[in-house]
């Protein structure tokens, strides 16, 4: 049996593999930054206002994931800052 997929173009090693990453490496790169970690910001407040409300048990774990997911990007974007190149 023959597996059948696209064809896919390689991509190069440094390529940055999302928008996000390519502007992180760009001109704007400490704007592109701070808009980030704006709408990371702005999505723990809507996740930690719908846990305060109350949400049903079986969405909890997904909600308390993506509060976990954000602080992690958060981490990364502000890690970036720190790290030379």
């Amino acid at each position: 049996m023959k597996l059948l997929l696209p064809d896919i173009p390689p991509i190069a090693p440094d390529a940055p593999l999302s928008d996000l990453e390519a502007r992180l490496s760009g001109p704007g790169a400490d704007q592109a930054r701070q808009e980030a970690l704006q709408r990371i910001g702005a999505l723990e407040q809507r996740l930690r206002a719908a846990l305060a409300q109350g949400v049903p048990p079986a969405d909890y774990p997904t909600l308390a994931a993506m509060l976990d997911a954000c602080q992690a990007a958060r981490e990364v974007l502000t890690m970036a800052l720190c790290t030379p190149k």
